[in-house]
C-alpha cells in the first residue's frame, strides 16, 4: 500500500486538494502528485450546506483513491488566522475557519494524522532557496508541468501536500 499525504487549502467557496506520495523520494516534486483538484460550492447555499458538501466530497475522494491501493496517512491543512478584525474580509476568514474546523473533525473521525502549518512554515520549507515571491514560483512550477490551468487553491494544496511529505 502506498502512503499518501492529502494537502488541503480550505475555503468556503473553493477548497483545493492534492494527494502526494509520501515515501517516493526518487520522484520529482510534480511526479509525486497523484491526484488534485478543487471542490467548488454553490454560492446560494449557506455555510452549513457548503461545509457538509466539502466534507462529503473529501470523503468521496479519499474512498476512491483508497480503492487504487493508496492509504491517506496525513492531512495538511493551512492554518487560518483572523489577523485583522476590521477587515472587510472578516466574514470570509470566519467561514474559512469553520471549514478548517470541519476538516479537522472529519480527519479525526477517520483517525488520520493532521497538521496545520502557517503559510510561512510550509512555503519556506517547500520553496527553500526562493527568497521572494515563493507562491508565484510555486504556481509557475505546477502550471508549467500540468497541461490544465490550476487555481491558487490547488497549487497551495499541492505545496501543503509536499510539506506533509517532508515533515
Amino acid at each position: 500500500m502506498i502512503e499518501l499525504v492529502l494537502g488541503l487549502d480550505p475555503g468556503i467557496k473553493n477548497t483545493g486538494y492534492a494527494f502526494a506520495c509520501k515515501h517516493r523520494r526518487d520522484l520529482s516534486i510534480t511526479e509525486r502528485m497523484v491526484r488534485f483538484g478543487v471542490i467548488r460550492t454553490n454560492s446560494k447555499w449557506g455555510d452549513t450546506e457548503r461545509i457538509i458538501f466539502i466534507c462529503e466530497r473529501l470523503e468521496e475522494e479519499v474512498v476512491s483513491i483508497q480503492e487504487v491501493d493508496y492509504e491517506v496517512v496525513r492531512i495538511v491543512v493551512e492554518h487560518q488566522t483572523l489577523f485583522n478584525r476590521r477587515s472587510k474580509f472578516r466574514t470570509k476568514i470566519d467561514s474559512t475557519i469553520k471549514v478548517q474546523g470541519a476538516i479537522i473533525g472529519w480527519s479525526a473521525s477517520r483517525s488520520i494524522e493532521i497538521i496545520t502549518p502557517t503559510p510561512i512554515q510550509w512555503e519556506s520549507r517547500v520553496m527553500k532557496g526562493y527568497k521572494s515571491d515563493r507562491k508565484g514560483h510555486l504556481n509557475k512550477l505546477f502550471r508549467r508541468k500540468f497541461s490544465k490551468p490550476l487555481v491558487d487553491h490547488v497549487t497551495d494544496a499541492m505545496g501543503l501536500a509536499l510539506y506533509g511529505c517532508w515533515v
